[in-house]
């Protein structure tokens, strides 16, 4: 049996819980964490763009897309939550003096999460660590989620930051 090929590992261990859902080895509740973990609601994801991604990107036979399509449907697709619309950012005075401090203090907080993402990355312990391979790829599941709030608290920085830029620079 010729083993498929992936385009990353990530790959691989996001088609394996899929594969789980796939043959009934997850609750309702762990089916639900985990198609968020693995279609983030970061992005508005349409049907056809999850039926390519699993044939596509997770190799799934079009059988295998359908029942997972009619898993989504009925157990995951009512529990996604559309996202939050986005906060509205504070206005300064261009010589406000808090808003260097401020600004600062965002540049501060992008350098903490590179630190803790590297240092999360070279603390992923290997399969040999875990009792089972199912326990290694929920933990594997685990940091992918921890990934992904990374990336989300990243963006709404990243807003933060280009909003006091904006003002410094006296855009806004």
């Amino acid at each position: 049996m010729k083993l498929k090929d992936y385009k990353s590992v990530s790959d691989r261990q996001d088609a394996y819980q899929l594969r789980r859902i796939l043959n009934d080895e997850l609750t309702h509740e762990e089916v639900t964490t985990t198609w968020k973990a693995i279609f983030p609601d970061i992005a508005i994801w349409s049907i056809p763009e999850i039926q390519e991604w699993l044939s596509n990107v997770f190799l799934f036979t079009p059988v295998e897309v359908d029942k997972l399509i009619h898993k989504y449907k009925t157990q995951v697709h009512e529990k996604v939550q559309p996202n939050k619309t986005m906060t509205p950012l504070p206005k300064f005075k261009k010589n406000d003096p808090n808003l260097v401090k401020i600004s600062k203090n965002y540049w501060e907080i992008i350098s903490m999460m590179k630190e803790a993402e590297k240092l999360l990355n070279e603390s992923t312990s290997l399969h040999y660590y875990y009792d089972s391979k199912e326990n290694y790829e929920h933990a594997l599941t685990e940091k992918n989620n921890m990934t992904n709030l990374f990336l989300e608290i990243r963006k709404s920085v990243d807003r933060h930051i280009t909003n006091c830029e904006r003002h410094l620079k006296g855009e806004i």
